[in-house]
């Protein structure tokens, strides 16, 4: 029994290996490089949130303070970059996320992630396809709404009004195209992303020469006056709602920097991924932080921030300053942005499914190439190297604070999985006290206090830990002049920190359909029933 349950474990934490010379050898053509990639980041990045997302935190969030949670967010975003982009540079293959768990946790998590992965670019494309239809019909009179209620109309609970043909033929247009090849998506996307970043460009430097600084600094007699407490709008100033409104505006901010995952999907695909993948990530995060603040100091310098709309925040606010013909500039560039955001929905699903199912973890024809194109498509490809790592029984107590070896071992990475457990664990109770116990936090309440505190000094001395672990030294081009993520593991930890927090403000619905979708999930079939 004590046999089987060991097998068990050692086949579900088993993980894939590369040897040096096989890690750069790909069945997919490689053809993109730093340019490709980066703009390809930012077409997926810079979609429908600069343009709606910005306008709904600062109207009832956060106030002019989205540029504060804007620069939270995307402090998260860039720590998260930067461990992509190490891990990017470690294992330049397809699959990204998936990939790189398989590679350092084990087979387990890197299905249940792999899985998720598929889930949110599916609801990504179907979202955003619907988000395009809705727009282009906003632009036509609603032509095509009234067509498909009239035609189409689906009268069941849970479902949406109609079929939206127009949505399902555009995601069956940009499939077709995708199996051109990645550098003909690159280049699609090179177009649309251009004009998406012109037009934010000249929302930016117009929307300057029409501020009003006297929008940062509105009393709270004026918003009174203005709203008669009509509704919650907040104190006035830079803060109307406080820094907690600031900091609930920053976990909505963060969703704006989703996508540079993109880039870590086409690692086969790119020459030189290991210098690639890293400066691609960084540019990408750069571009959109900079966007993303100067559309926000355009629009609450603009109008003050209580008047601004919900769902039309830019074209509402130029027609507040006199220049309503500005919403059909907008309107192209946001077309352009939920294309661009389509696309980044699109593309790195089929090289997610390559890489499972080169793994066997999901059906193996799904990971077929084009014999020609050398695209994901239909030709089967070699297993993967599987290595189990095996645990060690010698006492580690020392070793959790004075390590004997200077170079990683089977027992030091043991250490380090154990210590990261505990550290997330222990990470979900602090966060949890902030969001749950906050308001008893800020009394003081001595109960509250005493396990904040407890939380904090374990979650300090498990990060000393693994600090003082061996780390890989094998060479890296990384940021320029670095060979790895700055302050390991520091940075990471923090990282892991900021998404627990963001995950705990997610709704219960959203954890519901989150359990529906691994339970669908968890038949998966192995290699050997392949």
């Amino acid at each position: 029994m004590a046999t089987l349950i060991y097998d068990a474990y050692n086949s579900l934490t088993r993980k894939k290996t590369y040897d040096t010379e096989t890690l750069h050898i790909s069945q997919l053509k490689r053809c993109l490089n730093v340019f490709d990639l980066t703009i390809l980041g930012i077409g997926s990045t810079l979609g429908t949130g600069i343009y709606i997302l910005t306008g709904q935190v600062a109207s009832g969030v956060a106030g002019p303070a989205v540029i504060v949670s804007f620069l939270i967010a995307a402090v998260a975003s860039i720590l998260a970059g930067l461990c992509y982009a190490e891990f990017g540079a470690r294992a330049p293959r397809a699959g990204s996320a998936y990939t790189y768990t398989y590679v350092s946790v084990g087979e387990i998590m890197a299905f249940i992630i792999g899985w998720n992965m598929i889930l949110e670019y599916v609801i990504g494309a179907a979202s955003t396809a619907r988000a395009l239809s809705a727009y282009f019909d906003s632009l036509i009179s609603y032509s095509m709404k009234h067509a498909f209620r009239a035609h189409l109309s689906i009268k069941v609970t849970g479902f949406a009004e109609y079929a939206d043909v127009f949505a399902m033929g555009l995601c069956l247009l940009l499939t077709a195209f995708l199996v051109l090849g990645i550098k003909e998506s690159a280049m699609l996307n090179n177009v649309f992303t251009f004009v998406n970043l012109s037009v934010v460009l000249i929302v930016i430097v117009v929307g300057l020469t029409k501020a009003n600084f006297h929008n940062w600094h509105l009393s709270p007699q004026e918003i009174y006056n203005v709203t008669n407490h009509t509704r919650n709008a907040g104190t006035g100033g830079f803060f109307p709602f406080g820094f907690s409104g600031t900091l609930a505006g920053a976990a909505t901010c963060f969703y704006a920097f989703v996508g540079f995952d993109l880039v870590a999907t086409t690692g086969e695909e790119t020459k030189n991924p290991q210098r690639a993948i890293p400066i691609s990530i960084c540019f990408t995060l750069l571009v959109c932080l900079l966007v993303y603040c100067g559309v926000s100091f355009a629009i609450t310098l603009m109008v003050p921030y209580y008047l601004i709309d919900k769902d039309a925040g830019l074209p509402t606010a130029f027609a507040y300053v006199g220049l309503p013909v500005f919403k059909y500039i907008v309107g192209v560039g946001a077309l352009a942005g939920i294309f661009t955001s389509l696309l980044g929905s699109l593309l790195p699903l089929p090289r997610v499914l390559y890489a499972i199912a080169s793994d066997g973890l999901i059906f193996r024809f799904i990971a077929w190439i084009h014999p020609k194109r050398r695209s994901c498509g239909y030709q089967p490809v070699d297993d993967p190297l599987i290595s189990s790592d095996y645990l060690s029984y010698k006492p580690l107590w020392q070793e959790l604070i004075r390590p004997s070896q200077h170079h990683p071992t089977a027992l030091t990475a043991s250490i380090t999985k154990i210590l990261i457990t505990a550290i997330t664990v222990n990470g979900f109770i602090l966060c949890a006290i902030q969001i749950f116990a906050g308001d008893r936090l800020l009394r003081k309440d001595a109960f509250v206090v005493f396990f904040f505190s407890l939380s904090c000094i374990l979650e300090l001395i498990f990060l000393i830990m693994i600090a003082v672990q061996p780390k890989n030294q094998k060479s890296l081009y990384f940021e320029l002049s670095y060979h790895e993520a700055p302050l390991i593991p520091f940075v990471p930890i923090f990282s892991v920190l900021i998404n627990i927090y963001l995950i705990l403000k997610l709704q219960p619905a959203t954890w519901i359909r989150f359990g529906l979708w691994m339970f669908v999930g968890k038949h998966k079939k192995n290699n050997d029933n392949l």
